[in-house]
Parts: structure tokens; sequence; C-alpha cells
């Protein structure tokens, strides 16, 4: 089950980003633990390229890092801003690229037979085909929603 970054107490987001801005390392890191899976898995579902998605995830946190001064709280969660940001790098790496390739995400083996693991991984290649079919806002709605268990709300604040 995806654990969803803690959207709704933005208080505790606010306090977050000012410690970061002071350079405390340790809030930092809560940040980067807090929305570097769901980032990832964000992007992951959107582009269909684990390499892909690794990297905009680190791009997003790069450019975090150098317009930490120019988030503005009163314009939105850090957690809208990050899903945001992530969004915008997918569409541009998408366009860059105009076809992103497929990989597969390592999958966990349960210990059956090998060709049920084999009949998973087909499964999860023509569902994530599926997804990456459907238009760029309903595939977001998806991920968001559906796979990272994302409130609508949340969910529309981010997009």
């Amino acid at each position: 089950m995806a654990s969803e970054p803690e959207m709704s107490d933005e208080r505790d987001e606010d306090g977050l980003l000012r410690r970061v801005r002071a350079g405390d390392e340790a809030a930092w890191r809560t940040l980067y633990g807090r929305y570097r899976g769901p980032l990832f898995r964000f992007a992951l579902g959107m582009s269909g390229s684990v390499g892909g998605a690794e990297d905009v995830a680190q791009d997003v946190f790069m450019s975090l890092v150098r317009n930490l001064d120019r988030i503005d709280p009163d314009r939105g969660t850090l957690g809208a801003y990050l899903y945001g940001a992530t969004r915008m790098r997918v569409w541009r790496e998408n366009d860059r690229r105009r076809s992103v390739p497929l990989e597969d995400a390592p999958e966990r083996s349960s210990g059956a037979r090998p060709d049920d693991a084999l009949l998973a991984a087909e499964r999860v290649g023509r569902l994530r085909e599926q997804l990456l079919a459907l238009e760029a806002p309903f595939r977001e709605a998806l991920v968001l929603c559906d796979l990272e268990e994302m409130s609508y709300v949340d969910a529309a604040r981010c997009c």
C-alpha cells in the first residue's frame, strides 16, 4: 500500500520548508524521504520508464534546491509544487522523445512457479501499455488516486 505524503498538514510543510531553507539537514532528509518514493512512482506511472522516472525525480529535487527561495506557501502546498514540477518534467521528456520506451520494473518473486512470474510480468506490461495509452489528464488521475492512493482533493491540488 502506497503511503500518501502528508499534504493535509500545511503548517508542518511550511515549517519543514523553513527549516530546509535555513540549512537544516535533518529537515532535508525528512522532505526527501517523504516525497522521493511518491514522486518516482508518479513519474513512472506517467512515463512508463524506470530510468526516466529516476531522472525526473532527481531533477525535481535538484530544482527544489536551486529554487527554495522562490517557493511561496501562499500559492499552494510544497507537495503540490513537487507533483506539478514532476508532471511538467515528464511532459517535457515525453515531448522530447515522442515515444517513451516501456521498461519492466523489477518484480518481486513470490516463490511461485517461474511461469507465474512470467505471466505476472506480462500482465504488468500490458497494464503499463494501457495506462500510457490514456490521455495525460486521465493517466495522472489514475496514477495519483488509484496507484498512489491520494485523495481526489490532494490530487487536484497537484495537477
